[in-house]
């Protein structure tokens, strides 16, 4: 078992480093100068602490960031600053119309790649969120849509024909996934006995869904219709949040939130130094 935790670390390092490597030289030759990155975003299904290690260790080892200035976020916060739903606007609210001590605003994270689909229900305050929820389904990635469906006989330099029929059931599994997601973790309407440590926020609670991922746009686009279906009753305006490509949405929030952080970080219970000065994400 060891042998095999070794294998994968070393490996995860080796792709990572490879990676970032990749982006790195891609940066500099765009911008004709070296450029220093601390902001790293996580991708929503990476919870473990020594994962999150690895890939801030990464960073520092291949000089994109000094290890005082790197600062690392899950999704779910990148999500927060890429939309500003720590402000009314953001929420699709009259301004000062947010009552952060009283009021309860929920946000969706729609995390939609190749290899899997994770949902995310996230409490939202004004400078960050709580996750309250999760979902992750591997077999609902937009990969499972094109497994096994392409003709032996088919040219292989043609792109797969998938049958309209499969694609519609695979986002058909993917309504009823999260309708059973959002039935488990939300109330449709008040109870009395909605209290205590088994609270859930009400449907019209939510007021965002953002959008994330490296599905394609076709991918995104057959989602975007069901979830127009799906949250067919939220009343804020613009609530679907997708004006940010998904696959980028993450990092756009990751400078945003550092940039915060660095003009005002009495906003937040950690002391930020260095932060903002010379780095190309803000």
């Amino acid at each position: 078992m060891l042998m095999r935790l070794a294998t994968f670390r070393n490996a995860l390092i080796k792709a990572l480093t490879g990676s970032l490597k990749t982006v790195q030289a891609a940066t500099n030759t765009h911008l004709n100068r070296r450029v220093q990155i601390s902001a790293l975003s996580l991708p929503s299904t990476v919870h473990a602490v020594a994962t999150k290690k690895i890939m801030r260790d990464a960073m520092i080892d291949i000089g994109f960031a000094p290890s005082e200035d790197l600062q690392s976020m899950e999704m779910p916060f990148a999500a927060h600053y890429a939309y500003d739903l720590g402000t009314a606007k953001g929420l699709g609210l009259e301004k000062g119309a947010c009552d952060w001590d009283m009021g309860v605003y929920e946000a969706v994270l729609v995390d939609y790649n190749k290899d899997i689909l994770s949902v995310l229900l996230l409490d939202l305050a004004e400078h960050g969120c709580v996750v309250r929820g999760e979902m992750n389904a591997l077999e609902l990635g937009e990969g499972a849509v094109s497994d096994g469906s392409s003709d032996s006989k088919q040219n292989a330099a043609q792109k797969p024909l998938v049958p309209e029929a499969r694609i519609q059931s695979h986002y058909a599994a993917i309504q009823q996934k999260l309708e059973a997601f959002l039935s488990q973790e939300t109330l449709l309407k008040e109870s009395a006995s909605n209290t205590g440590a088994n609270w859930k926020p009400l449907r019209s609670d939510i007021r965002a869904v953002i959008l994330a991922g490296d599905a394609s746009l076709e991918g995104f686009d057959h989602l975007r219709s069901l979830l127009r279906e799906t949250f067919a009753d939220i009343p804020a305006n613009g609530w679907l949040k997708d004006t940010i490509d998904p696959k980028d949405m993450a990092a756009i929030g990751a400078a945003k939130r550092i940039q915060h952080m660095a003009n005002k970080p009495e906003d937040f219970h950690v002391h930020v130094q260095h932060v903002g000065h010379s780095h190309d994400e803000l």
